[in-house]
């Protein structure tokens, strides 16, 4: 086998290698958590429920998921909308 870092599959520090392949990208502003908030945030928009995401990411507790779900305020006017009209679209 050969010596050094060739014969790892992953590498020795790897919050070292996330800034270098951000730098590399020139990519600024960006966590590693980002990704798990969009993820978050991508599943909870397409309708799964929060035990269900928690679960897709390791959370084993709800307020975790819901502490990394942030929704799209333009959805939720929409679902807000489609409320308003089906109870209060006879309301003056």
């Amino acid at each position: 086998m050969a010596s050094g870092h060739a014969d790892l599959v992953f590498p020795s520090n790897p919050k070292k290698a996330w800034y270098n392949a951000l730098k590399r990208a020139k990519i600024k502003d960006f966590r590693i958590d980002d990704l798990r908030n969009t993820c978050c945030s991508d599943l909870a928009m397409a309708g799964e429920g929060l035990l269900k995401i928690g679960r897709h990411v390791g959370h084993k507790n709800p307020a975790s998921t819901k502490r990394y779900t942030h929704f799209n305020t333009q959805a939720t006017e929409e679902t807000g909308a489609i409320l308003q009209n089906k109870y209060y679209k006879n309301v003056q």
